[in-house]
């Protein structure tokens, strides 16, 4: 946010700055978070005796009922 607040403040475009920003944030936790999913299901392993289901498996089984 602060690198976009050094730009808009030079061009006085705010709303084109903020929305690539967002993206970029939005980007960034996506990936972010899907990562985190794996890392938690690989030390899940101990506690139960199937994993959980990954989330392409969860759509699936949301499309068949």
């Amino acid at each position: 946010m602060y690198s976009v607040q050094l730009v808009y403040n030079q061009t006085y475009q705010v709303i084109p700055l903020l929305m690539v920003a967002t993206l970029w944030y939005v980007a960034v936790t996506t990936v972010l978070s899907a990562g985190q999913f794996y890392v938690e299901r690989h030390y899940a392993r101990g506690s139960a005796r199937s994993l959980p289901p990954t989330v392409w498996r969860s759509l699936h089984f949301l499309s068949v009922y």
